[in-house]
This record gives structure tokens, C-alpha cells and sequence, in this order.
């Protein structure tokens, strides 16, 4: 990809003809470090999305495992104190 690049300026320097060389690749530059740092902080806030809705899901499977093997009810607490005491 890098061996395009001074194709990629001299196309550009050809494009914008009566400025000179150096505006055009320096506006080249510019706007490919300004999506850089937009595709970093969306990649950067997707991931710190993901990670809260994956926490929140292993919470949530958490509790309802916890609820579906406690002991609340009256009939089940002497079957769970039997089991664990044999």
C-alpha cells in the first residue's frame, strides 16, 4: 500500500494543477489523520459498548442462575439442607 502513495500525491498535484504540490499533499494528509482519529474513537467506544453489554449479560446470567438453584421456598430448603448434609 505504501509503494500508491506517491501515485496516489502525484494524481492529486495533477488534480488541483494551478495550486502548488505542496497543498494538495498536505490536504491528502490532513484529512487521512483526520479519519484516523475518527475511526480510533469509534473503534475505541464500540469496544467500551460491547464490554458494559457483555458485563451486564454475565450479571444478569448470573442472578438468574443464582435464583434458579437457591433454596427460597419452604419445601425446597429441607430438600436443599438434606442434599447438603449427606
Amino acid at each position: 500500500m505504501t509503494g500508491y502513495l506517491p501515485v496516489g500525491f502525484e494524481f492529486a498535484a495533477e488534480l488541483t494543477f494551478p495550486e502548488s504540490e505542496g497543498t494538495s499533499s498536505g490536504l491528502l494528509n490532513a484529512s487521512a489523520q483526520v479519519s484516523d482519529v475518527l475511526v480510533t474513537a469509534i473503534q475505541s467506544l464500540t469496544q467500551s459498548l460491547t464490554n458494559c453489554v457483555i458485563s451486564v449479560q454475565l450479571c444478569l446470567d448470573t442472578v438468574s442462575h443464582l435464583k434458579k438453584f437457591s433454596c427460597h421456598s419452604a419445601k425446597v430448603t429441607s430438600f436443599c439442607v438434606l442434599s447438603y448434609n449427606s
